[in-house]
């Protein structure tokens, strides 16, 4: 995932402010998707389109709340309904992109 398209996708539709701390914090998040084999599994799988994203969207809401305990203003932030929405949607069609020929 690019990390600079995760930021955009943040950014300019909502205006949502990222500090350099949370634009590594979601760079981390990115990372931990990439590293999670059930992840993984479930996207390579023969699964309906809406099971991968049930399954990503489920992932990305664990990772969030690993973090909550030292960046609740970002957590506060991602947790609003139109921005959770987006960035989740758009991290899963990168993510489901990437491992389409695996």
């Amino acid at each position: 995932m690019k990390k600079s398209n995760s930021v955009r996708s943040l950014q300019e539709p909502f205006g949502i402010y990222l500090s350099k701390d949370d634009k590594f914090f979601l760079e981390q998040i990115q990372l931990k998707l990439r590293e999670n084999k059930d992840l993984e599994r479930a996207m390579t799988s023969t699964n309906a389109l809406e099971k991968m994203k049930f399954k990503f969207d489920k992932i990305v809401d664990d990772l969030l709340l690993d973090f909550i305990g030292t960046k609740l203003d970002l957590y506060i932030k991602l947790m609003e309904p139109k921005i959770n929405m987006l960035f989740k949607s758009k991290w899963f069609e990168v993510y489901r992109r990437k491992n389409a020929y695996n």
